[in-house]
Formats: structure tokens, C-alpha cells, sequence
């Protein structure tokens, strides 16, 4: 990954804005005013993801994935059941880690048919992506089947968590997988857990609506097919009458892309 930041002042300036939790977008804005304009920055948004990425990465300090790896191992003896895994990449930096105890194994040996596999959670010192495996047990109430971290939302990361998960729990493959419909997460699913069904998390399909869909009309008419039962032919009877209604004839648009994944 070539890194293309024009000058040491401007990455010291990126580094301590996303330090500052600012996202990406906005640092490039902020550099865009500053520099007079999107062609004086001397660097691309495609640069400025890259170096954010390779900085995010480079400042998990050894050390501290050393003191996490330490503590794992005094939970394994605590715990004989104790699970951890974590993978390295050619300079030793951690790029991968996940851990579940004894109860977790046991929750998803009872409650792991269905799992939300989500990575929205980003809240530590080096923003990296958490990865928790939850469900719902027999009270509704949540349960966490194990929990891990990983460098980068890209397949390979998420192809390594999931296999690891399976080691973690004997091999145990869930009938269905929730996601927030995120293409790398849906990859990785069909690599490793070939018989699990992926879900799209209704929660975040309702965000999507909000935030793509700007018609109340179509906005109502578009729930229907989240919430309503009935049979294949009327659903597809519905949604010709429902482009039809509402004059979609863009298919590269979110709002047709959204119904073709019901099937993926």
C-alpha cells in the first residue's frame, strides 16, 4: 500500500485529528479549507484512507498486545475452557484476536442457531473494529457467545474470526447468520459457513431507509416487505406493482439493490 501524504506537517495534522475521533470525510474537508481547495491538498480521499488505515494499525504498540495476550493466558488457567486465538502479521503486530469462556460455549451450544455476527463497534484507543457473536436466549435476553477484534473489514479478517469462532465451539455452524448486510462479512459467511442462511438485520435495513429514502410514500410502502407474511408470488406480484407505483426503474439504485439481496 503506497502511502501518498504530501508532507510530514499534513500527516501530523491527520494523526492528531484521528486521534480526535474526527472521521476521514471530515478530515478531508478540514484539509480542503485549510490547503484552498480539493486539487491544492496534494493528495487524494483514497490516500488519506489509506495513511489513516496504516497509521490505525501501526499504533497497536507491541506491548500492549503483549499485556492482552498475558491476561488471556492467566483466564486460560482460571478456566480450563478458556478459549483464545490470535493472529500476527510478518512485523508481530496483532491484526487479529478472539476469545470466549466456558458460558459463552455453552450458551451457543443452546442458543447458537441463529447469531448476529456484527463489527459496528469501534470504541477503544485504537479504533479497531470489535466483532461480537450474540443471541437471544430463552428469557429474550442477550447473550454473548465470544467476542473478538480484528486490523481490517475485509474478507480475510473476517474469513480468520469466523473459523476461529468455529474452533471455539466445536465446530457448532449456525442455521442463520444476522449481519448489517456488510459484502465482506456476506463473502466470508459463504467461504466458511457454506450451510448458514445470511440475514439482513432489519435494524439496520430501517436506518438504510431513512437515510437513502427521502418519499414518506415510498418509504411506507417499501416497510411492507420487511414486515408483512405471505407467499412468494404475491411478494413478487406486490414489488412490480410497487416499482410501478413509485416509477423505480434505476436497478443500480440502493432501493432495487436492497430487493435483489433478499435472495443472496
Amino acid at each position: 500500500m503506497t502511502i501518498l501524504i504530501a508532507s510530514d506537517e499534513q500527516k501530523a495534522d491527520i494523526v492528531v485529528m484521528q486521534i480526535s475521533r474526527i472521521r476521514k470525510h471530515q478530515i478531508m474537508d478540514i484539509m480542503e479549507m485549510q490547503y484552498g481547495g480539493y486539487d491544492k491538498v496534494g493528495f487524494t480521499r483514497r490516500d488519506l484512507y489509506n495513511f489513516c488505515h496504516r497509521n490505525k494499525v501501526e499504533t497497536v504498540a507491541t506491548g500492549d498486545a503483549q499485556t492482552v495476550i498475558s491476561y488471556l493466558i492467566e483466564c486460560r488457567c482460571r478456566d480450563p475452557d478458556f478459549f483464545f486465538d490470535y493472529k500476527t502479521n510478518e512485523k508481530g503486530r496483532l491484526k487479529g484476536l478472539l476469545w470466549c469462556d466456558s458460558q459463552c460455549w455453552l450458551d451457543c451450544v443452546a442458543f447458537g442457531d441463529v447469531i448476529v455476527f456484527d463489527s459496528m463497534y469501534k470504541m477503544n484507543q485504537y479504533n479497531l473494529p470489535l466483532v461480537p457473536f450474540v443471541a437471544v436466549n430463552h428469557h429474550g435476553s442477550t447473550v454473548l457467545f465470544s467476542c473478538g477484534i480484528i486490523s481490517q473489514e475485509i474478507v480475510e479478517s473476517y474469513v480468520w474470526i469466523l473459523s476461529t469462532f468455529s474452533d471455539a465451539v466445536v465446530q457448532k455452524h449456525s442455521i442463520s447468520m444476522i449481519t448489517d448486510g456488510d459484502l465482506a462479512m456476506q463473502r466470508a459467511i459463504g467461504l466458511v459457513w457454506l450451510n448458514s442462511s445470511h440475514r439482513l438485520c432489519k435494524w439496520h435495513v430501517k436506518q438504510n431507509i431513512v437515510c437513502n429514502l427521502h418519499d414518506d410514500g415510498v418509504k411506507d410502502d417499501f416497510r411492507y416487505f420487511l414486515y408483512q407474511f405471505c407467499s412468494v408470488e404475491e411478494i413478487e406480484r406486490k414489488w412490480l406493482e410497487f416499482l410501478d407505483k413509485h416509477n423505480v426503474i434505476d436497478k443500480e439504485s440502493w432501493l432495487y439493490q436492497m430487493y435483489e439481496r433478499r435472495e443472496i
